[in-house]
C-alpha cells in the first residue's frame, strides 16, 4: 500500500513539474519514449519516471535551422531532471548523505540499479530497439550528472573565490566529442540498425569520464582527506602522436580501410585531423588549468588528466574500434580498458594484431603464445540466470571436453573481463566424453546455471563457477571449478578476489591447492587443511588465516 501511495504522489508530482518546464506538451498524451513491458510491469514507478526524464530531454533539444545541428537548453534539462529526480528521491522516502561523496555515490547507485532498464530482462533477451533504448537511457542519466556537477562546482568556485576557465575547459572537451563523432560518421558507423549502440557507448563513456575529473576536483575542494580512487600516470605527448601517425598511415594502406574510395579516404583522414587537433586544444586548455592550481588540488586536478590521457590512449591503439556491435574478430583484437600501465604503453596496436589474425600467425614468439588459443573454434555461452547478480557471457575455445575461456561478467553496469585456462561447464563435458559432441566455430548455447547446493557450503562439485567466503573476510570470492582437472579426478579451483575495478587471482596457498575432497575448511578457527597423498603416505597441511582490520 506505502509503494502505490508513494507511486501516485510521484506521478502527481512529476505532472506538475512535467506542465510546468514543458507547458506547450501534455504527459498525457506524451508518447513513451521506449517500452520495456517487463520493467514496466516489475517498476511502474521508475518505468513512468523514464519516460517523462527522456521526454523533458528530447523536448529541450531542438534542430537549429542554420547549422541542422541539435541544440540543447541544459540549464533548463538540469533543472526539470533535478525536480523529477528529487520527487523520486521522496516519493521512494530514501535519504541522502550530507556528505558530498556519500551523496552522489547514493544518486548514481539510485540511478545505475533503479532507473536504466535492462533490456536482457525482456522477452528473447531484448529486441535491438530496447538495447539501443537502454544505451541511450544510460547515456542521458551519465549527460545529466556531468552538467549537473559542472554546475554545482561553478558555484563552489565562485563561492571559494577561485577564479578557473571552466566554460572553455568544457567546451573545448565538447568540441573533442563532436570531432570524434564526426570522425565516426565518415568511417561508416552510422550505418546499421545497431548503429546508435555505437554512438551512445562513445558518448556515455566521454561524459563518464569527464564526469569523474570534475568530481574529483568538486570533492578535493570539500574534503581535505578526498584522494581519487586510482592514481594515473602521465602519457607522453609523443606517445599519442605516435598512434595518430600509426592510424593516418594504416587508411592509405591497410586494407582493413579497403571499404573506402579515396575520396573517402581523404575524408577520413581529414575528420582524424581535425579529431587530433581538438585532442591537442584540450590539453592546452587543461594544461592552462593546471598552472593555476596548487598542491592537492593540482594533484587531483592532473590525475583526472592522467585518466583521459589513458582513455584516448585505448582509444587509439584501438582505432576507434570496439564501439557498438562488431565481429568476433574484431573484439580479439582490441586492447581492454582494464590493461595495465605496460600493457597499454607496449601491447602491439590494432592493426598488427588484425594482420596477425588474418594471417593466422603472429609477428613474434610473445605474441604467437598470446594468440594460441584463437586457433579453437569459438563456442558463445549464455547462462540464462544471473549468477550472484552478475550477467554471466563466456566465449570458450574447445579442445576437446575442456578450453580456454573468456569470462564476461557484469554487474550494476560495471563489466569484468576474465581469461581461463582449461575450463569446462560440466554440461559441456558430458557432452563430449559421453557424445563426442564438438560443436561448430560461432556456435551460441544458453545454458541453465547449476547453482551451489546447500550442503555445499565452500566449494561446489557440479557448478562451473560460483561465489564463496573461503578465506572467513566477510566477501565472496569468484571461484573457477576446473571439472576434473585436479588429482585422481577431483576438481581443481582457482580462487579470485573480486574488488572494485578488477578481479584478482590468489596465487599464493591454500587457494592454489583446492580440490573437492581433499581440503577442509573452519570458519570457527578460521583454517584451512589440505589433504596430501604421496603414495602410500598422507599428510596434512594446516593454514591459518588471519586479516588485519
Amino acid at each position: 500500500m506505502k509503494d502505490s501511495l508513494a507511486a501516485a504522489n510521484f506521478m502527481k508530482c512529476a505532472k506538475f513539474l512535467y506542465s510546468t518546464f514543458l507547458a506547450p506538451s501534455n504527459l498525457e498524451e506524451q508518447e513513451e519514449y521506449v517500452t520495456f513491458p517487463i520493467f514496466k510491469k516489475l517498476y511502474p514507478l521508475e518505468n513512468d519516471l523514464i519516460d517523462t526524464v527522456c521526454a523533458v530531454w528530447l523536448d529541450y533539444t531542438i534542430k537549429d535551422s542554420c547549422t541542422q545541428q541539435s541544440v540543447v537548453n541544459k540549464d533548463s534539462q538540469d533543472i526539470a531532471v533535478t525536480a523529477l529526480l528529487q520527487a523520486y528521491i521522496e516519493a521512494k522516502q530514501i535519504q541522502l548523505p550530507q556528505n558530498p561523496v556519500d551523496r552522489y555515490k547514493c544518486i548514481d547507485s539510485i540511478i545505475t540499479n533503479n532507473l536504466i532498464p535492462n533490456a536482457e530482462l525482456e522477452k528473447d533477451c531484448g529486441n535491438q530497439m530496447q538495447i539501443n533504448a537502454s544505451f541511450n537511457i544510460s547515456e542521458i542519466w551519465t549527460e545529466y550528472l556531468r552538467y549537473h556537477y559542472e554546475k554545482l562546482l561553478e558555484e563552489l568556485l565562485k563561492k571559494k573565490s577561485i577564479s578557473l576557465s571552466l566554460q572553455t575547459e568544457q567546451e573545448a572537451f565538447d568540441k573533442l566529442l563532436e570531432a570524434q563523432i564526426s570522425y565516426f560518421d565518415s568511417i561508416g558507423y552510422s550505418g546499421g540498425s545497431a548503429s546508435s549502440i555505437a554512438y551512445s557507448q562513445l558518448c556515455d563513456e566521454m561524459y563518464a569520464i569527464h564526469l569523474k575529473g570534475t568530481l574529483d576536483l568538486y570533492f578535493a575542494l570539500q574534503a581535505e582527506n578526498y584522494k581519487p580512487d586510482k592514481v594515473y600516470k602521465p602519457i607522453s605527448n609523443s606517445i599519442i602522436i605516435q598512434e595518430y601517425d600509426t592510424i593516418f598511415h594504416a587508411i592509405d594502406t591497410k586494407n582493413f580501410y579497403d571499404y573506402l574510395d579515396i575520396g573517402s579516404r581523404e575524408k577520413v583522414k581529414a575528420c582524424l585531423s581535425n579529431e587530433q587537433k581538438a585532442w591537442n586544444s584540450l590539453m592546452k586548455v587543461r594544461k592552462s588549468t593546471s598552472r593555476r592550481l596548487q598542491g592537492r588540488i593540482k594533484s587531483v586536478y592532473d590525475n583526472a588528466t592522467y585518466r583521459l590521457q589513458r582513455y584516448h590512449l585505448i582509444q587509439l591503439k584501438n582505432a576507434f574500434e570496439g564501439y557498438g556491435a562488431m565481429s568476433n574478430d574484431v573484439y580479439s583484437c582490441l586492447l581492454s580498458d582494464t590493461c595495465s600501465y605496460e600493457e597499454l604503453l607496449h601491447t602491439p596496436n590494432f592493426f598488427v594484431k588484425w594482420a596477425s589474425l588474418l594471417q593466422g600467425i603472429d609477428k613474434s614468439e610473445q605474441h604467437e603464445t598470446d594468440f594460441e588459443s584463437f586457433n579453437q573454434p569459438r563456442i558463445f555461452i549464455k547462462y540464462k540466470q544471473p549468477v550472484n547478480g552478475y550477467t554471466v557471457k563466456i566465449m570458450w575455445f574447445q579442445y576437446g571436453e575442456i578450453g580456454n575461456a573468456l569470462f564476461r561478467l557484469e554487474k550494476n553496469g560495471k563489466v569484468h573481463y576474465l581469461f581461463v585456462e582449461k575450463w569446462s561447464d560440466k554440461f559441456l563435458y558430458d557432452k563430449y566424453c559421453n557424445d563426442n559432441v564438438k560443436y561448430p566455430n560461432d556456435t551460441i548455447i544458453e545454458l541453465n546455471y547449476i547453482p551451489k547446493l546447500d550442503s555445499e557450503k565452500y566449494l561446489s562439485d557440479n557448478s562451473p563457477f560460483f561465489f564463496s567466503d573461503i578465506d572467513f573476510d566477510g566477501k565472496d570470492e569468484f571461484i573457477i571449478n576446473r571439472f576434473k582437472g585436479g588429482s585422481k579426478g577431483s576438481n581443481a579451483y582457482d580462487v579470485y578476489k573480486v574488488g572494485m575495478n578488477e578481479i584478482t587471482l590468489m596465487s599464493e596457498s591454500p587457494f592454489t591447492e583446492l580440490e573437492n575432497g581433499h581440503c577442509e575448511f573452519s570458519s570457527i578457527n578460521k583454517t584451512v587443511t589440505i589433504h596430501k597423498h604421496d603414495g602410500a603416505y598422507h599428510y596434512e597441511l594446516l593454514y591459518i588465516l588471519s586479516f588485519s582490520l
